[in-house]
């Protein structure tokens, strides 16, 4: 370019070569020049145009959209029909629509609300289907006894007809069913043998059933006897008599003011009233409440219940003069005052929280209340326990004199002394050999 330069010659663009600078010898070119020097010089300008219009995704995009407004629209007129058949009670029609409006519904959130719709008019359309139902066939039933009526009335008025003419006699004689006219004849409605009807009917049968009630109170009280009903226990303190449990319930029980434990107590045991429980006692020798007892017949009832009756009296004997069976017994009698000092303690904690003014003090009497049922639950555990001494210890002595009467070859008395020759000797059974 220095050469160039040195010599006048220029670059021109026009023609693409060397001329001599300021002349025109390519001021009339071809346009191939100008065409090169577009496309070289301005190329960035040439090309950087902006698109005009929407590409084809954006124009994919919005009809999608569009499509989905429509469904959604179309999903919206559809459960709006169906809740009009709803309100309008055409629940078939509605559970249609419904069905249609989930075939169109794309969002979650509306296809839960759609189906939650259906289930709804489901239901209500069972319930009308089934109330129809129900309505049909109680008219058919409602004709068809409408028309089995009108066939007996129709029978009978023609057997009525029959025997009033004097032609065929009603079955069974005098005592059987008649239907014929009623002048002049005696209509007899029950069987020979039963009462008549009226007020001396009515007094026949109750005086019947009166009657079966005693045989049926007498037959009980005589597969029950006295000496083992727990009716025969009675409360020392109060003077108020045991409970049947024959004709009382554990509810009757629960309801009167017994509680579960000693409800329980009283139905396995037959004696906790809260009394000593021990049967009537002859006169001898006086116990520390200054009553007269024997004591070789001193034998709590729940204890001579497990003894045969023609043994107690030797037990009873046996056992007055063992040291061990006498502190037995007053351990029993100490523990059953202790019960009775904790619930009379008990009931006038409860007296007093009925009249208690402030939360503190009914709170305090809460705990003192509470711990009197720890203290009443230990008693009860160790007369349990005193009452399972006594009646092991019972056992024994009464198996041990059973043992020496069958070796001796002598037999037991009856239970109201003497000797008894009806009675047969027990003979203890065979070893069982067998595997």
């Amino acid at each position: 370019q220095g050469a160039a330069r040195a010599q006048g010659l220029c670059w021109d663009i026009r023609c693409n070569r060397y001329v001599t600078c300021g002349s025109t010898e390519c001021a009339g070119s071809s346009s191939r020049s100008s065409t090169y020097r577009n496309t070289t010089r301005r190329r960035s300008k040439t090309y950087r145009t902006k698109r005009r219009g929407p590409s084809r995704a954006q124009i994919l995009r919005k009809r999608r959209a569009a499509a989905a407004r429509a469904q959604r629209k179309k999903m919206l007129r559809l459960n709006d029909a169906g809740l009009a058949f709803s309100r309008a009670g055409q629940y078939r029609q509605a559970v249609a629509q419904y069905e249609q409006a989930l075939s169109a519904c794309s969002r979650p959130k509306d296809c839960k609300i759609i189906r939650n719709n259906k289930k709804i008019a489901s239901d209500k359309l069972w319930n009308q289907q089934y109330e129809e139902k129900r309505k049909r066939e109680k008219a058919e039933m409602d004709k068809k006894k409408v028309a089995a009526r009108q066939q007996i009335g129709q029978m009978l008025h023609g057997l009525g007809a029959n025997w009033g003419s004097g032609g065929a006699q009603a079955p069974g004689g005098a005592n059987g069913l008649d239907f014929g006219p009623l002048s002049g004849r005696t209509v007899t409605l029950s069987p020979p043998g039963t009462p008549a009807l009226g007020k001396q009917g009515h007094d026949q049968t109750a005086r019947r059933l009166r009657d079966l009630r005693d045989q049926n109170r007498s037959a009980l009280t005589a597969l029950v006897p006295a000496s083992q009903s727990p009716k025969a226990s009675a409360d020392d303190k109060t003077g108020k008599p045991g409970e049947d449990l024959r004709t009382t319930t554990h509810h009757s029980r629960l309801a009167a003011g017994v509680s579960g434990t000693a409800a329980k107590d009283q139905a396995m045991r037959g004696f906790d009233t809260g009394g000593s429980g021990l049967a009537p006692l002859p006169a001898g020798i006086v116990d520390l409440s200054g009553r007269p007892v024997n004591m070789g017949n001193q034998i709590p009832k729940d204890i001579g219940a497990v003894i045969p009756k023609k043994l107690q009296s030797q037990v009873g004997q046996k056992l007055a003069g063992d040291a061990a069976w006498k502190q037995l017994l007053d351990k029993r009698q100490a523990i059953e005052q202790k019960r009775a000092a904790i619930k009379q303690d008990r009931k006038r904690l409860q007296d007093q929280m009925a009249k208690a003014a402030n939360e503190a003090a009914r709170q305090k009497l809460t705990r003192q209340i509470l711990s009197t049922y720890q203290q009443e639950k230990s008693a009860r555990d160790a007369l349990f326990a005193v009452k399972m001494q006594q009646k092991a210890k019972a056992e024994k002595t009464a198996k041990e004199i059973e043992i020496v009467l069958i070796d001796g070859g002598g037999e037991a008395p009856p239970p109201g002394g003497g000797a008894s020759g009806t009675e047969k000797k027990t003979e203890p059974p065979p070893p069982n050999t067998a595997r």
